[in-house]
């Protein structure tokens, strides 16, 4: 297999994953929203949609570094960015990138209301 084939072979098989997450996301991880409008169904396919993208961007770049070093071709040293690379890649590859963003904005939101206020009250 030629190396343009497999890569191919690679941007089809993340298209596919990621349009399998997009579309089951609500089901895999049992969101019930039986009357939920349409607007509320493409968000969450959007969301769940580029969130697996963007794990699967993530992962790759961070896992063609790890391999290049090993393999003798090293640019850079494996360092922590590419820790985190891999394990923001592997957040969004498993489908659970988008609830760790809103996660972690609720969370920042909350830290700013109670530190906003006089006194930390």
């Amino acid at each position: 297999m030629t190396d343009t084939a497999f890569y191919a072979l690679f941007v089809v098989m993340v298209g596919v994953f990621s349009f399998f997450y997009g579309i089951k996301a609500t089901k895999i991880f049992d969101v019930r929203a039986p009357d939920a409008p349409t607007s509320w169904k493409f968000h969450q396919f959007w969301l769940n949609f580029l969130g697996s993208l963007l794990g699967w961007v993530l992962f790759t770049f961070a896992a063609i570094r790890v391999f290049q070093c090993y393999g003798g071709s090293c640019t850079q040293l494996v360092n922590t960015w590419d820790a985190g690379m891999l394990l923001a890649g592997f957040i969004g590859v498993t489908g659970h990138l988008p609830i760790a963003t809103v996660g972690l904005i609720l969370h920042f939101s909350n830290l700013v209301e109670k530190y906003a206020k006089p006194n930390g009250k």
